[in-house]
């Protein structure tokens, strides 16, 4: 399919086409990274950066110690894994923007500033740390309990990260797009038995995430360097992550992201939301998800870190019983470039209209989305 493990250059007569689009193409469930083969000035810069990942100027293993026997027992910071791999963002170094705040609790925008420079030179060489990362897929909304595929639905995010509290404290400014797509003639969809469907969009999102520990009211996980483990061993629990909701489109609870090994240089991470919440003008909302990611955290070329998402819920207009199920199977990318060609083709096509341009990058800083708030605020 085009856009898997291809370059854009290599694939123009495979490219999807608005009139008259390939159901297999634009379903395709984006797995592996494309090479990019035309070097734009974009594109060299991408692969540069692909080709410094490998100077290992942060470790994620604080320590090592040999016990003697073949076993390799290390010692894993989970914060800063979880940050590097979520927002390719350096934590650990402490080589990231500054803060003119670093209140945690969940404000408006304009309480809080930080940096437009998330990462200096030095921390962009280490491995996985990117300046702008994307994850990208696809997947299906199905009938509960029937199985019935109502829509498939292709998009990404986009996001990066900003140190508040070098090792301690970290931002996320990002947004996010799906598109529901016709599961028989893989059109992107603009209605529904006689309803409008529009694309999934969140013009902005911020969160933060802390180490554990930092909370008065966290008993457990007080220090999130645990070891030394047993490099190889599957399953061993690490201390949790703690995010907050800063500013979004909803105030929606959230809970620990867990962390565990999952074999050699592999982490798995859950971050679990379950929703219970009154919404203005609407009423009652309910819905549960899970997001789980995997990590390879030695950042091979061709094994981009994973993401898979489900949930349940409502789904205007296509359910609204609650009883709509989301399956979301994606991956990370760290260039435009490197967005799966569907994507790509949605993003660039002619009749968008610079609708979608805001989606090519994440929120500069917090200046941007409190303007984001405000023009949200006029068309209500």
């Amino acid at each position: 399919a085009p856009g898997i493990g291809t370059s854009r250059s290599s694939t123009s007569a495979m490219r999807i086409h608005r009139s008259k689009p390939s159901a297999a193409a634009a379903l395709v469930l984006l797995a592996g990274c494309r090479t990019v083969a035309s070097f734009t000035p974009a594109a060299a810069d991408c692969t540069r950066r692909r080709d410094t990942r490998t100077a290992n100027t942060c470790v994620l293993h604080s320590s090592q110690a040999n016990n003697g026997d073949d076993d390799e027992h290390i010692s894993i910071d989970s914060f800063d894994a979880f940050v590097r791999m979520r927002l390719g963002l350096d934590a650990s170094c402490g080589a990231s923007a500054d803060a003119s705040s670093t209140t945690t609790t969940p404000s408006t925008a304009s309480d809080q500033n930080v940096s437009s420079s998330p990462l200096s030179p030095a921390a962009a060489q280490a491995p996985g740390t990117s300046p702008t990362v994307y994850w990208a897929g696809g997947g299906s909304l199905y009938q509960a309990y029937s199985g019935k595929i109502l829509a498939n639905f292709v998009g990404y995010d986009v996001g990066r990260g900003y140190v508040l509290d070098p090792g301690r404290h970290v931002r996320q400014l990002s947004r996010k797009i799906f598109w529901f797509v016709h599961p028989e003639s893989g059109e992107i969809m603009t209605e529904f038995e006689g309803r409008e469907v529009k694309p999934i969009r969140y013009d902005y999102q911020v969160f933060d995430y802390r180490r554990a520990g930092d909370d008065a009211d966290v008993t457990e996980g007080a220090d999130q360097t645990v070891g030394p483990v047993d490099a190889n061993r599957v399953g061993t629990s690490l201390s949790p992550i703690l995010p907050s909701v800063v500013s979004g489109p909803r105030d929606v609870p959230v809970m620990p992201v867990t962390a565990q090994t999952a074999g050699r240089d592999r982490l798995q991470f859950q971050a679990p939301v379950f929703v219970d919440i009154d919404i203005p003008n609407v009423g009652p909302y309910r819905a549960w998800e899970f997001y789980d990611y995997t990590v390879d955290t030695t950042y091979p070329e061709d094994q981009p870190p994973t993401a898979v998402w489900c949930r349940q819920g409502s789904n205007p207009p296509f359910v609204q019983d609650g009883s709509g199920v989301m399956k979301f199977v994606g991956h990370r990318v760290d260039c435009f470039e490197d967005l799966p060609e569907p994507i790509l083709e949605l993003l660039e096509g002619g009749g968008n209209n610079g609708e979608y341009d805001i989606f090519r990058e994440p929120p500069v800083d917090m200046e941007e989305v409190q303007m984001l708030q405000q023009k949200q605020q006029v068309k209500r």
